[in-house]
């Protein structure tokens, strides 16, 4: 059996099925620690807490680019932990993100988890105002009160993107009062 690794080494294309790191405590440490020593090769340092951040990202999708391209505002990262120590509300755009998001950790904080996408309701709202039900989601959430105060995390909607741009006055002005992770392309 072959298999197409990316950034395998020879070292590890070299490894026996029963020679490899079975501990996960272990295997997320190296992974980060890899992930760390690839963007010091790459000439690339982030302040933390931004860092942590953005290697989860990396973590999550392998996708080194999320070091260029992520933004932050100032208060981005104080403005998200004050609103999860508040037990908000976290609205995702798509089910994919929403099952990379620990629901028991959300409910240790007194905090709750949504995602509309699937709902009976977004798909009439979504036929109403004519765009995807990842936007009728949004939109949705809105009605619910769920926005103001809360994390959105945009996977790969931006029609979600734009519904909370639209939500927030339609100039983006105040998106970060709320804390939109926007991973859209």
């Amino acid at each position: 059996m072959r298999f197409y690794l990316k950034y395998a080494s020879p070292k590890f294309i070299e490894m026996k099925s029963d020679d490899y790191i079975k501990n996960p405590t272990t295997i997320t440490e190296q992974s980060f620690a890899t992930i760390r020593r690839e963007l010091a090769e790459m000439g690339i340092r982030l302040p933390s807490p931004q860092a942590e951040i953005v290697e989860r990202m990396i973590h999550s999708t392998a996708d080194f680019d999320f070091a260029t391209i992520t933004h932050f505002s100032e208060t981005a990262v104080s403005s998200a932990v004050a609103a999860l120590q508040n037990s908000c509300p976290i609205v995702c755009d798509v089910n994919m993100i929403r099952v990379g998001v620990s629901e028991s950790r959300v409910q240790q904080l007194g905090g709750s988890l949504h995602c509309f996408v699937a709902d009976g309701a977004v798909r009439a709202k979504a036929a109403e105002i004519q765009n995807t039900r990842s936007a009728a989601g949004i939109h949705l959430a809105h009605d619910r009160r769920l926005i103001e105060g809360g994390v959105i995390v945009i996977g790969n909607a931006p029609t979600a993107l734009f519904a909370l741009i639209e939500q927030r006055g339609g100039s983006g002005e105040g998106v970060y009062d709320c804390l939109a992770d926007g991973a859209v392309s």
